[in-house]
């Protein structure tokens, strides 16, 4: 049972930031591919460097230093578990 749900879960696109997208780009990707949270990825050599959520975005737009323009690792996950 779990073999099937891997495979697929595998076969799945991915959808993806990088830590130079901004919280206004994050939301419209999330919106867009109607997804609740999306890996960060290093835009140089694309590796995973953080994830982000809806809950992330919504913990940070009632502070009063909320900038649609900030990048997305200021807020995103960084310690994240992962495997191949």
């Amino acid at each position: 049972m779990a073999r099937k749900l891997v495979t697929k879960l595998s076969k799945r696109t991915c959808f993806t930031l990088t830590e130079k997208d901004t919280l206004k780009t994050t939301s419209e990707k999330l919106h867009k591919y109607n997804v609740g949270v999306m890996p960060v990825l290093n835009e140089k050599n694309k590796d995973v460097i953080g994830i982000i959520s809806e809950r992330d975005l919504a913990r940070y737009i009632g502070r009063e230093e909320f900038q649609r323009d900030l990048p997305v690792d200021k807020i995103m996950t960084k310690k994240i578990i992962s495997c191949n």
